[in-house]
């Protein structure tokens, strides 16, 4: 084991070694619907605020919210919901040529 390798070899970069033993955790399903809720509260503040700049902001943080939601919950329905919201979004239409 305490042998350095030989010319030939290489060594596994440092960070490799330490992203194989992450604890693979997930947020509480309370902790979610909470957040969930905070991003709700908040683009619905964003939507009632006279001040475009600060309703934009607003909203952005929402986006944010739901986007850590669905990362770090890791929760399949929450997902799918996401997941056909963004099929009914309309398409683009193309330009002709």
């Amino acid at each position: 084991g305490g042998r350095p390798g030989g010319l030939g070899e290489r060594r596994k970069p440092a960070f490799l070694v330490r992203l194989i033993g992450l604890p693979d955790h997930a947020m509480p399903w309370w902790t979610s619907l909470l957040l969930f809720g905070l991003a709700v509260l908040l683009w619905l503040s964003g939507r009632r605020n006279p001040d475009e700049v600060i309703g934009l902001l607003e909203k952005l943080l929402s986006a944010l919210l739901v986007v850590v939601v669905l990362l770090e919950s890791r929760n399949v329905v929450l997902e799918s919901l996401a997941l056909l919201a963004v099929l009914q979004l309309p398409a683009l239409p193309r330009r002709p040529e």
